[in-house]
């Protein structure tokens, strides 16, 4: 019986973590990130660019030219 509990125990976590975790509807697919929630890539894209951390330099060359950037010419 002990057992039966141990894995339901892990299931129901795993449906937490999937909840969590997994892409939502809504998300973009950010070309740096991944998947990402449109205020997360609005976020990102207004950012300034610091060249010491190599995430924030790959969206600032990235995010201008993004199709997911409304503002991108």
């Amino acid at each position: 019986m002990a057992r039966i509990t141990r894995i339901q125990d892990h299931q129901s976590q795993w449906t937490r973590l999937r909840a969590v975790f997994a892409p939502r509807p809504n998300d973009v697919q950010c070309p740096v990130l991944g998947a990402i929630t449109p205020v997360q890539c609005q976020y990102h894209r207004n950012r300034p660019f610091v060249p010491t951390n190599e995430s924030r330099a790959q969206l600032a060359r990235t995010c201008p030219a993004c199709p997911n950037n409304p503002e991108a010419s």
